[in-house]
C-alpha cells in the first residue's frame, strides 16, 4: 500500500512538472510569435500576444521589456495621429509594467499636448535643440516605419511633422517626394 501511495505521489509530481514545462514552452511560443508579428509591422497583434505572454509569466523581464517597447511605439503612433488620449493610456499601461523616468517624461509631454488641445504637434520656440532633434528623430523614424508598411499617406504626415520642427530638413523632403511617387504608382 505504501508503495502504491509513493508511486501515486511521484506520478502526480512528474505530471505537474510536465504540465509546467508545457506551459513554459507554450508561453515561449506566444512570446516568439509576438516578436515575429512586431517585426512584420503588426504592432497591435504583437501587443496582444506579448500581453498574453506577460500575463502568463509576470516575472519574465524579457517579455515585460519587449511589451513596453511595443506599447511605447503604439503610443508614439497615437501622438502622430493626434490621439493624445489613447497615447496617454498606453504610456500609463507601460509605466505599470516597467516604471522609468523616460516613460514618465513621455507621459508628461503627452499630457501637455492633450491639455493644450493641440491638433498638431508644434514645437515651442524655447525647446532646447537636443529635444527638437529627439522629436524629429521620433517622427522621422515613425514615417520610415509607416513607409515600409506601405502606409504612404501616414508616412508623409509623420515626415511633415519633422518639417514643422525643421523646415530645411532635406531628408524629409526627399522621402516625402518618394512616398508621393509611390502613391501615384498605386493609382495607375
Amino acid at each position: 500500500m505504501k508503495f502504491l501511495l509513493i508511486f501515486l505521489i511521484a506520478f502526480c509530481f512528474c505530471a505537474c512538472s510536465s504540465v509546467n514545462h508545457n506551459v513554459k514552452q507554450t508561453n515561449d511560443f506566444v512570446f516568439k510569435a509576438g516578436i515575429e508579428k512586431y517585426l512584420q509591422g503588426e504592432t497591435e497583434t504583437a501587443y496582444t500576444l506579448l500581453k498574453k505572454a506577460a500575463d502568463a509569466e509576470p516575472g519574465n523581464g524579457d517579455i515585460k521589456n519587449f511589451l513596453v517597447r511595443v506599447i511605447t511605439e503604439m503610443a508614439v503612433d497615437e501622438v502622430v495621429k493626434g490621439n493624445y488620449k489613447n497615447s496617454q493610456a498606453l504610456l500609463e499601461e507601460a509605466l505599470k509594467i516597467n516604471p522609468s523616468d523616460k516613460l514618465n517624461e513621455m507621459l508628461g509631454r503627452v499630457k501637455t499636448l492633450r491639455s493644450n488641445g493641440r491638433k498638431q504637434v508644434k514645437t515651442d520656440k524655447n525647446l532646447p535643440e537636443k529635444e527638437k532633434k529627439k522629436l524629429m528623430s521620433v517622427f522621422f523614424n515613425n514615417g520610415t516605419k509607416l513607409y515600409e508598411q506601405g502606409k504612404y499617406k501616414e508616412a508623409i504626415a509623420s515626415w511633415e511633422k519633422v518639417l514643422e520642427i525643421e523646415p530645411k530638413h532635406q531628408q524629409s523632403r526627399e522621402v516625402i517626394k518618394k512616398a508621393k511617387q509611390k502613391m501615384a504608382e498605386r493609382r495607375k
